[in-house]
């Protein structure tokens, strides 16, 4: 396996930008573990890809953070509200 491409940013309805960067899984948690997760992480020492972001979805938040393991795959942890 290889890690996926960096996207390229894309404009939905929503006007998001795309990810901060390439991921290559997804993990899904509500939107308070999302964040506990991230802090055990780093507490731990894991490369954190990017930090916590929050994104407006309408009728909901999400909040989304990404990891980086040792072979260079990133894994996002995310959830909603």
């Amino acid at each position: 396996m290889r890690p996926n491409a960096k996207p390229s940013p894309k404009h939905d309805p929503a006007d998001w930008p795309g990810s901060p960067t390439s991921w290559d899984t997804y993990a899904y948690s509500d939107f308070n573990g999302v964040q506990s997760m991230c802090e055990e992480f780093k507490d731990k020492g894991a490369i954190i890809a990017y930090d916590p972001i929050v994104e407006d979805m309408g009728s909901m938040q999400w909040r989304e953070f990404a990891v980086r393991d040792l072979d260079d795959y990133v894994i996002v942890f995310g959830g909603g509200s």
